[in-house]
């Protein structure tokens, strides 16, 4: 009998900026099997799938497919032999279409002039796009696709033939999920499943534990760049897995010692206005939203793909195109959404996406953290204060935990939650009244979620105002004073914590609760009026 394909990496090591981040690591795959990876952020999984994928030439190391060697640093080479990928910033040109995006890495069919031969092309993404069992426009630019659209699409490409023939004999997948929900995950997952039959192998990175142990036959666990085990799916556990990555006990971790029940002695301040009032907002996916916001009181908003949930803080901080009736901060009026008011009345907005418009890869963590307050560095002549600058950089790498905690490091090289402790530093650097967050959690460890929700939560209690939007709910159930649920454009319910209500059944039930009418927020808003004092 023929035995199984592996494709294995052995002893890959890896250095940037002088510092290790890949030890001798070695890892085997094997064909028609689903195989887990998981660490903490920063423990170099990306890094590995990079050097697979040829984007990276490691310092040390070699791949063989079925014991035959890969020549490592060549995309086209990794391609020829079956490698596929799927890599956390999706590797989409938004101004492209579907249809261009698709050919990008499957190839172009060509006719006979060798121009594009579209209606083959066209014919090859209806067909991937059928074992998703989805469908999506083909000719619209991927700018204006939802974020489950542009993972569903970047899948789609990865597992299609090649114009030459060529087969995924193996497809690497980093955190497929984070953009998805529910039904999106679970047809992924379907989709998962039936490559695996087919005899593809799958590498499955993600920082959701108990869909890897659910999903996957292996799983090898990376820890500071180092390999600290593999094991049996069916046999291990999620404290195990924890525990593996952290090296902690998982009770610790999972507890997050910052992130409490805030129907404790929390107190929304009353008798002043409101930190934002918000009425009739709209943009391209909501409609006549209209609530507002206490101060030192934390919403959630949460919704299903395509509810508006998406786009609530990116309109409130004139990110996308959005229109107002009127909008209050601090009992002030502001006139029309725009970047500029919102740093003037101290609005910091933290995007969910840590590669567009969040981070200056080039630029070093200090560069980085303190881009928003260079106002408040700056002295006669407007030069930098050095002293000053490098100063405030390490209380907020220690006060985060960034790793590795060195100033000059570039982000380029940081992990994705890494990233997101650099976000969200550089706008608490401004001294923000009010923040709005998006998927503060997003492609972000246990360990690193547990602090971020933590620090979120103390922000509160020291008196700002937080909007944190997410597709996850266990972002905001343990953290957040109130609850404001999206459902097809319209602000639906608003759920307190305390209510019969407040939890992620009750929560998802009015999720998937209709709007009654066009007004039905403006509603809702009224019946909420006045009742901000205890949570």
């Amino acid at each position: 009998m023929e035995s199984a394909m592996k494709l294995e990496l052995r002893d890959i090591g890896m250095r940037f900026d002088n510092r290790p981040v890949l030890k001798d690591v070695s890892i085997c795959f094997e064909e028609g099997t689903v195989h887990g990876l998981v660490g903490h952020n920063g423990s170099g999984k990306s890094t590995l799938i990079k050097i697979a994928a040829g984007y990276y030439v490691p310092d040390s190391g070699a791949m063989m497919l079925n014991d035959v060697s890969v020549p490592l640093g060549s995309p086209a080479v990794c391609y020829q032999n079956g490698l596929r990928f799927v890599h956390q910033d999706l590797g989409l040109v938004r101004q492209f279409s579907a249809l261009e995006n698709f050919g990008l890495a499957a190839g172009y069919d060509r006719t006979w002039r060798r121009t594009v031969n579209w209606p083959a092309q066209r014919k090859r993404l209806a067909s991937a796009l059928a074992m998703l069992e989805t469908e999506l426009p083909f000719d619209r630019p991927v700018s204006e696709f939802t974020a489950v659209e542009r993972t569903l699409l970047a899948i789609a490409r990865a597992i299609a033939p090649g114009v030459d023939g060529g087969t995924a004999k193996f497809l690497m997948l980093d955190e497929p999920t984070t953009a998805l929900e529910g039904p999106e995950t679970a047809q992924l997952f379907k989709v998962i499943r039936t490559l695996a039959s087919q005899g593809v192998g799958i590498l499955y990175v993600s920082h959701q534990l108990d869909d890897v142990l659910h999903m996957t036959r292996v799983v090898t666990v990376l820890r500071d760049g180092k390999i600290t085990g593999t094991l049996e799916s069916a046999g291990a556990t999620h404290e195990q897995l924890v525990s593996a990555m952290l090296g902690v006990e998982a009770g610790h971790v999972l507890a997050g010692p910052a992130v409490r029940d805030p129907r404790g002695n929390h107190i929304i301040a009353v008798g002043s206005a409101p930190a934002m009032e918000v009425k009739g907002l709209a943009a391209h996916r909501i409609r006549n939203v209209s609530f507002s916001i206490a101060k030192g009181e934390c919403v959630g908003a949460v919704g299903l793909s395509g509810s508006g949930r998406e786009q609530l803080v990116y309109a409130l901080a004139g990110a996308i195109p959005a229109t107002v009736e009127e909008i209050r901060v601090n009992g002030v009026e502001l006139h029309g959404l725009d970047p500029r008011a919102c740093l003037e009345h101290r609005i910091a907005l933290v995007p969910g996406n840590r590669l567009a418009g969040s981070i200056l890869n080039e630029f070093t963590i200090m560069e980085n953290l303190t881009l928003g307050s260079l106002d408040t560095l700056t002295g006669f002549g407007d030069i930098v204060n050095a002293s000053e600058e490098r100063r405030r950089t390490e209380k907020w790498i220690e006060r985060f935990g960034i790793l590795p905690a060195d100033p000059n490091y570039r982000c380029v090289h940081l992990s994705g939650g890494n990233k997101q402790k650099v976000i969200l530093a550089k706008w608490l650097a401004i001294d923000p009244v009010l923040m709005l967050v998006d998927e503060p959690t997003a492609g972000v460890d246990v360990g690193a979620a547990s602090s971020i929700l933590g620090t979120l939560r103390s922000l509160a209690d020291d008196g700002r105002s937080l909007l944190i939007t997410t597709s996850e709910l266990s972002d905001v159930l343990p953290i957040a004073d109130r609850i404001l649920v999206f459902n097809r454009g319209s602000l639906v319910s608003i759920v307190n914590n305390g209510d019969p209500a407040w939890s992620e059944t009750g929560i998802l039930n009015a999720m998937s609760r209709a709007p009654d009418s066009a007004d039905d927020s403006t509603r809702i808003l009224e019946l909420h009026v006045g009742s901000k004092e205890k949570r």
